[in-house]
């Protein structure tokens, strides 16, 4: 995300987490990230555990 962004890794951070929070979508503005990316994220964030965590957890997450 951080490279395909060209973006600093706290922004890309942030953006993931904004996507997970998401249900899982990946946001793409001006075709980045370009669809590997997409897909690549997509196939993790699928894999990532955070449907598990409390509402309270979530949003402290969110919040950070």
């Amino acid at each position: 995300m951080q490279k395909n962004l060209q973006t600093t890794y706290l922004d890309a951070l942030i953006e993931t987490l904004e996507n997970i929070l998401d249900n899982n979508q990946v946001h793409v503005e001006d075709d980045k990230p370009d669809k590997k990316t997409v897909a690549k994220l997509k196939e993790l964030y699928a894999d990532s555990n955070i449907k598990n965590l409390e509402a309270d957890e979530k949003s402290r997450l969110y919040n950070y």
